[in-house]
């Protein structure tokens, strides 16, 4: 009996989490139609954590299997680091791509470090997100030309450190949760952590940074191009 040409050729299915309508129909299209891929789409990783299980917990197909996660960190914002985490948690053996459509790529070397398999840089071209993506699919990181040398550099240059990158991952969330105007009590929620926790990760900042309260959070993280 021969085998359909499904059964030969494994198409890629990508989970893309993406809560902007637009981008996401956007995004899914170029997915489909220009690389011939199998797309799934959830508007937040709350919503995406069935899928997941969905087809991690079915060993009796793999056609519905998820071979890659994509996300924007643009969209994520301060939730990106705590994304990345969760996923390499429950879900250790999905590869994660992590793109920004901002023009700042400053998370690219926390994302990586955290588990991401890739990182596409806000400038990168088509040609080079496509890359990205068939470079990751392989098993294999993919890091944008463009960001190379920053996240080489950070790996490596310890004397010359701005100040926030001294911040542990989850110092570093919370700092940017509480720039983009969201309260202690928000912030608790979202990270399903008490007040008086995200209140002492709160106070480490503020002496790290060596700022006062919010309002100085928020003004250091726009002159640092962090939001």
């Amino acid at each position: 009996m021969q085998k359909s040409k499904e059964d030969k050729i494994k198409i890629p299915t990508i989970l893309l989490i993406e809560g902007r309508p637009i981008v996401q129909e956007a995004l899914k299209l170029f997915l489909v139609s220009d690389m011939d891929m199998n797309v799934q789409t959830a508007k937040s990783y709350k919503e995406a954590i069935p899928i997941l299980k969905k087809t991690t917990s079915n060993h009796d197909t793999k056609s519905n299997k998820i071979d890659l996660i994509l996300f924007d960190v643009v969209w994520a914002k301060g939730e990106s680091l705590e994304m990345v985490q969760s996923i390499k948690k429950d879900f250790p053996s999905i590869p994660i791509l992590v793109m920004s459509t901002g023009y700042d790529d400053k998370l690219a070397t926390r994302v990586l470090k955290l588990g991401a398999s890739g990182y596409k840089s806000c400038l990168a071209s088509i040609e080079q997100f496509q890359e990205g993506l068939l470079t990751v699919l392989s098993g294999r990181t993919y890091i944008s030309p463009l960001v190379t040398k920053q996240v080489f550099a950070d790996s490596f240059q310890q004397a010359d450190m701005t100040a926030h990158e001294v911040l542990s991952d989850r110092e570093f969330q919370i700092l940017i949760m509480i720039a983009l105007g969201k309260t202690v009590g928000e912030i608790g929620l979202d990270l399903q952590l008490s007040v008086k926790t995200i209140s002492t990760y709160r106070t480490r900042v503020l002496e790290k940074l060596n700022l006062k309260n919010n309002s100085q959070i928020m003004q250091y993280s726009v002159k640092n191009s962090l939001i």
